[in-house]
């Protein structure tokens, strides 16, 4: 049974971290036999410029979650809603 806990509030940052541990996960349980997780745990390992700021190792990677993050917030899903 899936419980949410409500009163966590996550940056994107921190959804964009909770979601490359997350295939980090499902990769490694998989046996790290899939080509396709192992590139969306590269595209999502994150790192530092010289001056500290986060980074995506793919960029595009980034901008495609930031988008999805948008689209979420636009038609958000409500955990509290009864079947």
């Amino acid at each position: 049974m899936l419980t949410p806990r409500h009163d966590e509030q996550l940056t994107v940052g921190e959804a964009f971290q909770a979601l490359h541990k997350f295939i980090e996960a499902w990769w490694i349980r998989g046996g790290k036999t899939s080509d396709d997780a192992l590139w969306l745990y590269v595209a999502t390992t994150l790192g530092r410029t010289q001056a500290g700021d986060a980074v995506s190792s793919d960029p595009a990677m980034w901008q495609d979650f930031l988008d999805a993050v948008d689209q979420a917030k636009r038609d958000p899903f409500s955990f509290d809603r009864k079947a």
